[in-house]
């Protein structure tokens, strides 16, 4: 039997109907325009009906700890973490970024460390000179 013959015994209702039936079968993607037959891929993770992949969180309790005995070696990279973001968004605001960002591996960590301990040391001095000098004022009352 031909088609063209097929197609004329069948009005455009009836082909309408079977049509619509096809259609009602998969979905159409968006972004890719191909047909997605739902139910019908059969290499697709099949989980039971009550078992549901983990989600979230898991073992919350053993993570608590591993992070109370990391804390010590963990303050050193947070507080450089706090640096390099506090040096990024200085960055952002004056718009003149450094060559390397923070977190690239050639980014000194070393170097960021020894700034802060000169600063340190130069408020060290100006707290002692300021303790001497107070002294003095203290004495006479």
């Amino acid at each position: 039997m031909n088609t063209k013959s097929l197609v004329n015994k069948m009005n455009k209702v009836e082909i309408w109907k079977i049509f619509t039936i096809i259609m009602d079968n998969f979905t159409i993607l968006p972004k890719t325009g191909f047909p997605l037959l739902q139910g019908a891929a059969p290499d697709f993770i099949r989980y039971p009906p009550n078992n549901k992949p983990n989600f979230g969180i898991h073992q919350t309790q053993k993570i608590k700890e591993q992070f109370s005995n990391q804390g010590a070696s963990m303050l050193p990279k947070l507080q450089d973490f706090n640096q390099m973001f506090r040096q990024q968004a200085n960055s952002l605001m004056k718009m003149n970024s450094n060559v390397l960002p923070p977190g690239h591996p050639l980014f000194s960590r070393e170097n960021s460390l020894y700034t802060l301990k000169e600063e340190n040391e130069k408020l060290m001095k100006e707290n002692l000179e300021l303790k001497k000098k107070l002294e003095p004022k203290s004495n006479k009352k």
